[in-house]
């Protein structure tokens, strides 16, 4: 999904971000140096269902945990990297640069 050059993160990667935010939570994701925003995700179920606009953040990672892909999550009470159930919903992607 990214751009030559541009790669997703990985847990460890996004865990390491995570560490040098101010607070765990989506104030701490928006003033880090990424300005991560709040976003929504679609259910895999519905397709058309939205959930979480403007109050979580969720952010996919290249790492999987038991066949499941993690993610970032976060909303104003925490912020955690954690296994999806499912890796069919519809979810954020932040490219990093490939060194």
């Amino acid at each position: 999904p990214c751009p030559e050059g541009w790669r997703v993160p990985t847990s460890n990667e996004w865990d390491n971000e995570l560490d040098s935010w101010g607070t765990k939570n989506s104030v701490g994701a928006f003033g880090s140096s990424l300005k991560l925003p709040v976003t929504y995700y679609r259910h895999r179920r519905d397709g058309a269902i939205f959930e979480g606009e403007g109050i979580v953040g969720r952010y996919w990672t290249t790492t999987l945990a038991g066949g499941f892909a993690q993610m970032l999550a976060f909303d104003s009470t925490s912020a955690i990297i954690k296994t999806n159930d499912t890796n069919g919903h519809g979810m954020a992607i932040r490219c990093i640069l490939d060194e």
